[in-house]
């Protein structure tokens, strides 16, 4: 008697029994599909969680670099030296390209450091702005996204193994080796008791599949939720800004949805956002180190040098207005203006 196409070698059987075929069948292609439904989720979940992981290192950025901007120049220096000592961030704590952007748009590596560290930067109270700064930004809860980089892995760059996950179920094989080799066992049994405890197995594993995709479902809703406070958030980082520097391109970021399908355009803001208060972090940390390096550099030559390394389409006009606005909390660049004042 024929197999009826099976691929699977049926009539070598000894004990012939249909509905045991009917049922290794079916938890075969019960475990085919919860095997792909898992890959594809995963895949799906590790790309969501590397986009979320730049909308929240991005918007502690921001509340970073606005915080620092806002700083006094000793204060400022204190705090850089702070960071140098911290290690540096651990391999995928943030997406490599976004901490590459993020070093350059700002000019210091040291703002990286500073944001995969924000819960040791508030427990010691790092973020406490002296006479003459702004409090506005205090308001979108740094410690709000200290715990979240801390659910998502933030410092340790968890994501979902696809291999690992399908490996702990037992039946991670089946992709990797075919069907003949996964049922060897079960082809061989000589005994019904045998098979019995073959197919007892194969029944456990789908069981731990089933498991396992149900465990990376409420991931996905956990995240997909992340990426939606993240969004909010990063509405109200806006809000406040607006407060401490204002940006004219800011209102059409305020008109964004906050939902998943907008995370593409909250991101592009975000960059946006960053390149411009970037700038600002790069026109100062140059100033400071030019006042280490070369005291009698005057402001002009300062703003060549940050002309010359600025990625962004910027003016020397542009970057003078910048400076005009750091000059209300650095003393060094408000010397420089009033020394440049009483020249003309």
């Amino acid at each position: 008697m024929g197999n009826g196409g099976s691929i699977l070698p049926w009539d070598n059987w000894i004990y012939h029994v249909d509905s045991k075929k009917h049922e290794v069948n079916d938890l075969h292609a019960s475990a085919v599909a919860l095997q792909n439904s898992i890959n594809a989720k995963a895949l799906h979940y590790n790309t969501l969680l590397d986009q979320v992981k730049q909308l929240l290192s991005g918007n502690s950025a921001l509340v970073i670099i606005i915080k620092c901007l806002q700083f006094t120049d000793v204060q400022l220096k204190d705090f850089d030296a702070q960071l140098k000592l911290f290690p540096d961030p651990p391999k995928g704590s943030v997406p490599a390209k976004f901490g590459s952007f993020l070093a350059e748009v700002t000019g210091s590596i040291l703002v990286l450091k500073a944001v995969v560290n924000v819960g040791k930067l508030l427990k010691n109270a790092a973020f406490e702005v002296g006479e003459g700064g702004g409090e506005a930004i205090g308001e979108v809860g740094l410690e709000g996204l200290a715990e979240t980089g801390v659910e998502l892995g933030i410092e340790t760059g968890v994501e979902v193994g696809v291999e690992g996950a399908l490996a702990e179920t037992g039946v991670g094989i089946i992709a990797a080796v075919g069907l003949d080799v996964i049922f060897g066992a079960i082809n061989g049994a000589k005994e019904a008791h045998e098979l019995d405890d073959q197919i007892g197995k194969l029944n456990s594993a789908v069981e731990k599949l089933r498991s396992a995709d149900a465990d990376l479902n409420d991931k996905l809703s956990k995240l997909q939720g992340v990426a939606v406070d993240e969004e909010k958030r990063f509405h109200g980082i806006v809000n406040d800004l607006q407060k401490v520097i204002p940006y004219k391109n800011a209102g059409s970021w305020l008109q964004l949805a906050t939902d998943l399908a907008a995370l593409p355009q909250f991101l592009a803001a975000q960059t946006q956002a960053l390149r411009y208060y970037g700038l600002l972090s790069q026109l100062r940390v140059t100033y400071l180190g030019a006042k280490e390096r070369a005291p009698k550099a005057d402001k002009d030559t300062i703003i060549s040098a940050v002309l010359l390394r600025a990625k962004a389409e910027v003016t020397h006009e542009e970057l003078e207005e910048l400076w005009n606005i750091l000059a209300r909390y650095s003393t060094g660049m408000q010397d420089h203006l009033q020394k440049q004042t009483g020249r003309n």
